[in-house]
């Protein structure tokens, strides 16, 4: 919230009403105070047009922009009324553009036809701020830290369930998919599900979760659209992989695949990018996941760090 305060405070400013001389000030350096003053004032300029053009105001207002930053700067007490009125347009209009679309676009899996109530988020938004929550839940009035913790349940059970909704069939058929694979003459299995066939068996050293390897790899969904393969894009030449950066499945193969090993792995969808699957079309949710890996050594670069966060996994690239 601080951080929206703060872009909230600019916006302001950008609104306050052009002073004289269209917010001018001459600079008058004679002393060492003088040019810090300056030189602070000039590297707090840093991303201002960035700032600006991010919120649809173009150099035909960049006047009217200084002269709000100057009437900000130098607000007195009669000012202050109008300033907090502009301080709370610009929050609502971070809220409105930001936190209730974002929340939407989760909660109803991209259904533009659901909406939050705006009406009831002004209201709890208004009534924290006062400190005047009208909330209870088992008879216990929740402020603004308790209702934080609890949103995020109710969020998550919303979205489970229009996921479930939308991609029921495909979560289904992912699982009956998994379920078949593992019936399968010559299907190995492996922790978490994941389930791989040896191509070509390998006698080298197994990697370690904090190393990289250098592989060749191609990537498919299981009605045979290829996402990735470095078969195609660079024939017979390995990239470097940091097994700590990849989805949860890869890895569990990875550390079990001796050097010279050539493995098809096959991935269930919740060891790979889970229900939100990835890219929109290009993983769609509830994907499982086929690699075929060509492990041909383990990485003798500097490796990757041990203990990467858990949330890290991307495709390899």
């Amino acid at each position: 919230m601080k951080k929206i305060l703060f872009i909230a405070a600019l916006t302001a400013v950008a609104a306050g009403l052009s002073s004289c001389n269209k917010g001018r000030v001459h600079a008058d350096l004679k002393t060492d105070i003088d040019t810090v003053s300056y030189e602070l004032g000039l590297s707090g300029s840093n991303g201002i047009e960035a700032y600006l053009l991010q919120n649809e105001i173009d150099s035909a207002y960049l006047q009217d922009f200084l002269a709000g930053v100057k009437e900000g700067a130098m607000i007195d007490e009669k000012k202050k009324k109008e300033m907090a009125r502009f301080l709370g347009m610009s929050v609502g209009v971070q809220l409105a553009r930001q936190i209730v679309p974002m929340t939407e676009q989760r909660m109803f899996v991209g259904d533009s036809t659901q909406h939050l109530s705006m009406k009831n988020f002004l209201s709890g938004f208004m009534a924290g701020v006062r400190k005047k929550s009208a909330l209870k839940i088992n008879g216990k009035v929740y402020d603004a830290e308790m209702a934080n913790r609890d949103v995020q349940e109710r969020i998550g059970a919303i979205t489970d369930r229009n996921m479930e909704r939308r991609y029921g069939a495909d979560k289904k058929k992912a699982a009956d998919y998994m379920a078949a694979k593992a019936k399968e003459d010559g299907i190995n299995k492996l922790p978490g599900g994941v389930l791989y066939r040896v191509i070509t068996a390998g006698t080298g050293a197994k990697p370690t979760a904090s190393q990289s390897v250098m592989v060749e790899y191609e990537g498919k969904l299981i009605n045979g659209k290829v996402f990735d393969s470095t078969f195609e894009r660079q024939p017979g030449k390995p990239v470097e992989l940091p097994i700590g950066a990849v989805v949860e499945g890869m890895r569990t193969a990875l550390l079990q695949m001796p050097v010279g090993s050539e493995w098809e792995i096959f991935i269930p969808y919740e060891k790979g990018y889970g229900a939100q699957g990835m890219g929109g079309d290009v993983i769609p949710p509830f994907s499982n996941l086929i690699f075929r890996v060509k492990l041909h050594s383990i990485s003798q670069s500097k490796p990757a760090a041990a203990g990467m966060p858990a949330g890290v996994e991307v495709m390899p690239n």
